[in-house]
This record gives C-alpha cells, structure tokens and sequence, in this order.
C-alpha cells in the first residue's frame, strides 16, 4: 500500500524461509521466485543475491546439487 518495493522484496524472502523452516519446499521456491522476479526487476542486486543463495539452501535440501550450484554461482556473481 505504501509502495515500498523494497520492503516487500525482503519480505517475500522472510516468508520463503518460514516456509523453508517448516519443510514446506515448494511454498519456500515460490515466494523466494516471487521475491527474485521483483530484485531483478527492480534491478537490487543486494536482495537478488541474498535470493538465490537461500533458494540454493532449499535446492541443496531436495538434493538438487547442479540446480544449487548454479544458484550459488548466480549470488556469487552479483556480490
């Protein structure tokens, strides 16, 4: 309501590590995609980042170790 795109970026990626917590992967991947997609966007590479390496963690978790590599490729990058 306020527009704060920022904050709400940040927070997309809390409530994808609540549901990363609580073992609700693909809860976790969509709010943490939803969170990216607006990073990107909105060209923050300090959130973006901070994305993909916790949507890596939950790649790892599924033991999808390419799809998390390259995820922590993609943060190293930015940073």
């Amino acid at each position: 309501q306020v527009g704060d795109r920022d904050g709400e970026m940040v927070t997309l990626n809390n409530i994808g590590g609540v549901y990363e917590d609580l073992g609700q992967y693909a809860k976790a991947l969509e709010q943490y995609n939803q969170a990216l997609g607006m990073a990107h966007d909105a060209g923050n590479p300090a959130v973006e980042s901070s994305v993909l390496n916790n949507t890596a963690v939950v790649y790892v978790v599924l033991g999808e170790y390419d799809q998390a590599k390259a995820l922590y490729e993609q943060a190293l990058e930015i940073r």
